[in-house]
Formats: structure tokens, C-alpha cells, sequence
């Protein structure tokens, strides 16, 4: 299947997902190409990612994105800036503050157990916002390709 979901909206592309996880229930193997990441991460067990023709890794889906550098953030909002618990967050993960947000922090961190020491620290500055999360293909993407947003 070639870009089978450019073009629908998010009902028609849900549901031709159901169609295609139906297939693969069966025992059948699908090669889809997609340029949406989170289509990949959802429907393939392995996936090649490729640039400029050439397939940069492949693998099952769960171990490339563990492989990521800081797979692990917390996003949140805060009005409270203690810079203190920054420092202490600071030890544990790279820190940033979202363009345009004022004050919603990104952090990024290398281990669950980074993830583990960090999550107090954050809950003293009393976040309005909280999302705890890892990598996604589309990280590994940007990662690998070495691509920004302006290329």
C-alpha cells in the first residue's frame, strides 16, 4: 500500500487502519509506505526508515524508537519558577522552554530511572499541565535523518 491515507480525514484514515489491522490478523503481510510516523508506529510491527532512497535502519518498531537519545519527556505548565528545582531538574535532563508558550517546559531524559527522579522535582513547581511521554518514530526520523524543520 502506497500512502493509502494521504488525503482522508482522521474517521475514513481510523477506519482503513481497522480494515488494515484486520488484515494483519489474518496472518498477512502488508508493506505500506507512509510518510505519517505515528500511522507507522501504529500499524507496523517492523518498519524501514529511509532518506533520499536509502533505508537508514530497520527493525521492530518498539526497539528503534528505544533507541532514540532521551526517549523519555515531561511537558507541563507552570506559573511557579523556583529556579532551585530547576537546577535540580537540570542535573537529571535537558530543559526547554516552548517558544511561543510562555511557560511550558519540555524535558528530555535518557533513562526511566532520570524519569523517576525527575517526576517529584516537577510536582513542587504545582504544574497547571503534566504529559509524561516517550519518543516516537518521528523522533527517530529527525534524529537520524539530521533534518530540521527548515530543510
Amino acid at each position: 500500500m502506497d500512502e493509502p491515507t494521504t488525503g482522508l480525514d482522521p474517521i475514513a484514515r481510523r477506519n482503513l487502519w481497522e480494515v488494515i489491522s484486520g488484515i494483519k490478523k489474518q496472518g498477512k503481510t502488508i508493506i505500506l509506505t507512509t510518510h505519517y510516523m505515528e500511522e507507522a508506529e501504529i500499524l507496523c510491527d517492523r518498519i524501514a526508515i529511509m532518506d533520499k532512497g536509502e533505508i537508514l535502519t530497520i527493525g521492530e518498531t518498539h526497539k528503534l524508537v528505544e533507541g532514540v537519545n532521551k526517549p523519555y519527556r515531561i511537558n507541563f505548565i507552570t506559573k511557579k519558577i523556583d529556579t532551585e528545582v530547576f537546577k535540580q531538574i537540570g542535573i537529571f535532563a535537558e530543559v526547554k522552554n516552548l517558544i511561543g508558550k510562555g511557560n511550558n517546559f519540555e524535558l528530555r531524559l535518557k533513562t526511566q530511572v532520570e524519569l523517576n527522579s525527575v517526576l517529584p522535582l516537577v510536582q513542587k513547581l504545582n504544574p497547571e499541565g503534566l504529559i509524561v511521554d516517550r519518543a516516537t518514530l518521528e523522533d527517530l526520523f529527525i534524529q537520524l535523518t539530521g533534518k530540521t524543520i527548515g530543510e
